[in-house]
């Protein structure tokens, strides 16, 4: 099974999201994050390996987010 950690700042899309059944598609949803540091600090200790993310969200965007993913040294 394949994992993935959730980023989105909008609660409507999380939960259309979450009402996905990823089970399906042999995923497991790890963990749902409201923002890019909290995703982060998901990513840093679940080490999905998809993280599903909103490119436009306040503070940390998900570019931002996948920059810094990237640069902990877990991903290539």
């Amino acid at each position: 099974m394949v994992s993935m950690i959730i980023a989105d700042d909008e609660l409507i899309i999380r939960q259309g999201l979450m009402s996905i059944n990823w089970s399906e598609y042999d995923i497991k949803v790890m963990g749902i994050a409201s923002n890019g540091d909290e995703a982060l600090s998901m990513v840093i200790s679940k080490r999905p390996q998809i993280l599903f993310t909103d490119i436009r969200m306040p503070g940390m965007d998900g570019l931002k987010l996948i920059e810094s993913a990237k640069q902990t040294g877990l991903y290539n």
